[in-house]
């Protein structure tokens, strides 16, 4: 949460208390974990079942590359979803849900490479045994630093693309029009206000006030005298 709350450059949420706040974050990492096993287990799932199917149909031959094509579609459709259940859950961003897609399709792509190289990693050291009693505890590791990586690299993309940057571009001149107050326009103020529609007039009858206002204070103070 906090570093894709750093990306998205959003201010961090207020715990109302430990137990309610705890109880938040255990409802995230529920719904998140849920998430993220139906993603990993859609394409297992789906390329178990479409096999016999295909070879029901009469497409034995070219099964292996359809079953491959349909668990890959499958897991990257999941995995974009879960990818963008991470960014409106933890971060809440205000950036627009279109960046937001793409954001989170370019991680699902991050994250079927990954499955795939962890799958292939694990199947290495099936006949290893000496390997696996420490290899499956690294791989998970390196797996989940990987993770975390295209997790905050997805979120940066979607938060720096076009679509994202011109709205913040837009809330940024809207706020600063706010703060600075509303312009005056000065044609409508001279249209309305009758001594700026004869400045020269104005001016000279000030001028003569004024002259007539000193001659009368001389003659006074000359009276007086």
């Amino acid at each position: 949460r906090q570093a894709l709350v750093a990306v998205f450059d959003e201010p961090a949420k207020e715990q109302p208390n430990f137990v309610v706040g705890k109880l938040r974050d255990i409802l995230a990492m529920i719904t998140l974990g849920s998430v993220l096993m139906l993603s990993v287990a859609l394409s297992g799932v789906a390329t178990k079942f479409a096999e016999p199917i295909l070879e029901l149909l009469g497409l034995g031959q070219g099964a292996t590359s359809i079953v491959w094509l349909i668990g890959l579609t499958l897991g990257l459709g999941a995995s974009t979803i879960l990818f963008f259940t991470f960014f409106k859950l933890l971060a809440s961003p205000q950036t627009p849900g279109r960046a937001l897609w793409s954001g989170a399709f370019l991680g699902a792509i991050g994250f079927e490479i990954l499955k795939q190289l962890s799958t292939f990693l694990l199947a290495s050291t099936k006949q290893q045994p000496a390997i696996q009693a420490f290899g499956i505890a690294l791989i998970l590791v390196v797996w989940i630093n990987y993770f975390s990586r295209v997790v905050v690299f997805s979120a940066s993309w979607a938060h720096t693309s076009r679509v994202a940057r011109e709205q913040r571009e837009r809330q940024e001149w809207h706020d600063d029009s706010v703060v600075e107050g509303p312009r005056t326009d000065l044609r409508t103020l001279a249209r309305f206000s009758p001594d700026l529609d004869h400045p020269a007039g104005s001016s000279k009858g000030a001028f003569a006030a004024g002259a007539a206002a000193m001659l009368a204070v001389v003659a006074v103070v000359r009276r007086r005298k």
